[in-house]
């Protein structure tokens, strides 16, 4: 169950939907992007997981009021697609790598340091991006335990650290 994670606001009026993007902080388990080897992250293996089984462990509250917002992919080829999500991982852009229609820096991110993420039992983990690796079409860019971009095999497995946009500056209420 979702509704005891924490999430870091990573900014308000985030330019693709004007709401207050999010992540989770403590990244959840390993998990491979793909039983195969895709050539985008749309309609990966994870893609389907986030906005379907991890969407619906999310507190009600916030499953309503969460934002369905344009998240641009590019494929093996460098083409773009954009598909409509409510539930996704960041891009290498996002993260402050090299720019690409798949989005422009977060300052959040402003250094290595604020990219590593930590496991339950408090070890820096490995995590994926939507970004696949051109040079190798099987790979995708992730972010390594220091920070820093690395890349890994579509089967294989890294951590995930799912974003999400809510309304505004939306500020979940306590009962």
């Amino acid at each position: 169950n979702e509704t005891a994670a924490e999430y870091i606001v990573l900014a308000h009026d985030y330019p693709v939907s004007g709401g207050t993007l999010v992540m989770r902080k403590i990244a959840i388990g390993s998990i491979t992007m793909n039983a195969s080897t895709p050539t985008t992250y749309v309609d990966t293996d994870l893609d389907v997981y986030l906005n379907g089984d991890f969407l619906a462990t999310l507190d009600a509250s916030v499953q309503k009021c969460m934002m369905a917002v344009p998240v641009t992919c590019l494929d093996k080829d460098s083409a773009a697609t954009t598909v409509t999500r409510k539930v996704y991982l960041l891009s290498r852009a996002e993260l402050g790598g090299t720019a690409s229609e798949e989005g422009t820096a977060i300052p959040y991110f402003s250094d290595d340091s604020l990219k590593i993420c930590y496991a339950v039992d408090a070890t820096a983990v490995e995590w994926w991006t939507r970004t696949i690796y051109y040079s190798w079409t099987t790979y995708f860019r992730t972010v390594g335990s220091d920070g820093a971009f690395t890349t890994q095999s579509a089967t294989g497995s890294c951590y995930v650290r799912p974003v999400f946009t809510l309304p505004g500056k939306y500020k979940k209420k306590n009962k």
